[in-house]
Order: structure tokens, then C-alpha cells, then sequence
């Protein structure tokens, strides 16, 4: 299907849900659909509208329609050893880049380059209204765009900050104990150096270096440890360690980098340098809360029920809800 066709298709789905008082809930690869999103309203799917629209190497953007699969996009900045810096993770063959977006997942390099808001440079969307809106300015900014889990309107089109990959990447592991490794992460991540990775896996600290061969090098020899297979991030990213295979609950509990170490009721996998911090647990959701309360942050459930918020029940900032009301005062995009 054409892309002008399919525009026109999306407006006239939500022009058309709008007059019949229906509700939409818009859907890529359903990826992230175990997030505890809402699975309300009719099915508007964004994969018809797909493909990559340009690529400029040199000033480092890439614009994409959202329907377009996380891993072609990918494969595309492969081509010219490029990256998406904040390495968001896929879950599934079929994830898109809309879907990417509307989640705002970051990966293990998030603490030192930043997010998805911070390279979303903008795009379009079109609203309740079937009218197309850009976003990236005051008036709709990125940052609220990222994350919004389509409840401002259909996602059409992105464009995203890129990266040259690193020159050098190196892996290493050191058997120190999760206190210990807190403390040395958040000293070491006070001072400009070549880390992107710092996570604690229960038995080994793991730290990944980036950049070119002399940082490196003049970094692993302060550092020590032992060299280690780099593989461990990808996995990390998309929750295939052992440790996300316990059949507990797994919760995210999100802190501030400077947060101390505290007991925390199951089994904890450290991440971002130490401010996100897996952990499998059978507590009940009111008892993991009052932990991340206790540590200034605030925990999100990855396999939510009835009794637990997923990342769909988490409270909206007030400028999220003065723009819903905007784009969607009669609320036709599903919650």
C-alpha cells in the first residue's frame, strides 16, 4: 500500500471510530502489548504505513514512518555504521518503531546518552480529529510524544537523532558484591570516561567500554576485571538472562543514580549504572511500592495483573493531560 493511501486510511478509521462514538486502540507488532496496555477499543494497526523515508549519514537523523519494523530500521543504519544510541529493546521480530516511541524503552547505554525523548527529533501524528499535527516544537514536544503510549493521537512519521558506532567496545566482568558495585558505578559515572554499561547480575558486576582504542585501553587497565562476552547487553535488552526466566513477577523499580543500596524483597539484577533495578519478586504490589518509595523512585510491574500497575497504569503528568485534552478531548484513543 501506497503511504499517501495508507494516511488517507488512517484518517478516514479515526474520522470514522470518531462519528461512531468507538473507541481505537492503536497497535504495531504487539511487542509490548504483556506491558499491561490497554487492550480496549478497535484495533488500529500502523504496519501498512511503513518504510524508511531518509537517511542523512552526515547530519545524523533518519525519518521513518512509525509502522515501519524496528529491525529494518536497524538494518538500514547498519549499512552506514550507525546506531540508535539508546538501544531500545524489541521483544519480538515484529516491533516498530512507532511502538518504540510510544513506550519510550531505553536500553543499558540510557544513563549516559539519554533516552528515546532525547532523539526523538519530531515527526507528525494525526489526531482525534483525523488532522495531522507535528510534533517536536512547544506547542506538542517530543518529550511528551515518547512515552505516550498512543494516547495522543496515530504516530505517522519520526524522526530520530543517529549515532556512529563505537570504534571500540569491550566488555568486562568483575565478581564483586552488588553493594560494592553500586558504590564503584556511582563513582566512576561522576567522571567523563568511555563506560556505557554498568549492570550486576547477582554473581559479577558487568561493564561495557565505548569509544576509541586508547580510552579504552587507558580505562580497562584502571578498571581491571576479566574480558567478557559483549553479547550480555543485547541479552540484558531483551530480557533473556537467566535471571528474567525466574517465575516471579518481574518488577522495574526506577531511581535516582545516586540512590543508595537497600534490601529490596526477591531477587535484584542492578542496570543503568545502578538506577533501574530488575527484580523478581512475589511480594505483593503495595510492599515493592513502599520499597521504591523509600528509595525516592518508583516501581513498574513488567508482568502485571489485576493487583499490579503496568506501565499503562502509571500516573500522568498534568502538561501529558492538558495535551490529551487537546488532541483528544472526547477520548477516543483507548487508555
Amino acid at each position: 500500500m501506497k503511504a499517501h493511501d495508507a494516511s488517507t486510511q488512517m484518517i478516514e478509521a479515526i474520522c470514522s471510530a470518531q462519528a461512531r462514538s468507538a473507541r481505537l486502540r492503536i497497535r504495531g507488532g504487539d511487542s509490548k502489548g504483556f506491558l499491561g496496555l490497554s487492550s480496549c477499543g478497535e484495533s488500529l494497526d500502523s504496519r501498512n504505513h511503513r518504510g524508511v523515508l531518509e537517511l542523512d549519514p552526515a547530519q545524523l537523523w533518519i525519518r521513518a514512518r512509525a509502522g515501519t519494523a524496528l529491525r529494518e530500521l536497524n538494518t538500514t543504519l547498519d549499512e552506514y555504521q550507525l546506531m540508535l544510541a539508546f538501544e531500545p529493546p524489541s521483544f519480538s521480530a515484529g516491533a516498530t518503531v512507532g511502538g518504540m516511541v510510544a513506550t519510550g524503552l531505553a536500553g543499558p547505554r540510557r544513563p549516559w546518552v539519554g533516552g528515546v525523548a532525547e532523539h526523538l527529533l519530531g515527526g507528525s501524528l494525526i489526531d482525534a480529529n483525523g488532522q495531522i499535527r507535528h510534533f517536536g516544537d512547544e506547542a506538542i514536544p517530543s518529550r511528551l510524544v515518547a512515552g505516550s503510549l498512543g494516547r495522543l493521537g496515530f504516530i505517522s512519521e519520526i524522526c530520530l537523532q543517529v549515532r556512529p558506532k563505537p570504534r571500540q567496545t569491550l566488555s568486562l566482568r568483575l565478581e564483586i558484591s552488588q553493594s560494592l558495585a553500586l558504590r564503584q558505578l556511582q563513582a566512576w559515572m561522576r567522571y567523563p570516561s568511555p563506560l556505557s554499561g554498568g549492570c550486576h547480575t547477582g554473581d559479577a558486576l558487568h561493564l561495557r567500554l565505548e569509544g576509541t582504542p586508547e580510552a579504552v585501553k587507558r580505562t580497562r587497565s584502571l578498571i581491571g576485571g576479566e574480558e567478557s562476552n559483549s553479547s550480555l547487553w543485547d541479552e540484558l535488552r531483551e530480557q533473556r538472562l537467566g535471571f528474567f526466566r525466574d517465575p516471579r513477577p518481574l518488577w522495574c523499580v526506577q531511581v535516582a543514580a545516586e540512590a543508595p543500596q537497600r534490601e529490596l524483597p526477591g531477587m535484584v539484577l542492578l542496570d543503568w549504572g545502578g538506577a533501574q533495578r530488575w527484580l523478581k519478586s512475589a511480594e505483593p504490589a503495595l510492599v515493592i511500592q513502599r520499597h521504591a518509595q523509600a528509595l525516592g523512585g518508583r516501581a513498574i510491574c513488567f508482568t502485571p495483573d489485576g493487583c499490579a500497575p503496568g506501565l499503562g497504569q502509571l500516573p500522568e503528568a498534568e502538561d501529558m493531560r492538558l495535551l490529551r485534552k487537546q488532541l483528544d478531548p472526547q477520548g477516543l484513543f483507548a487508555d
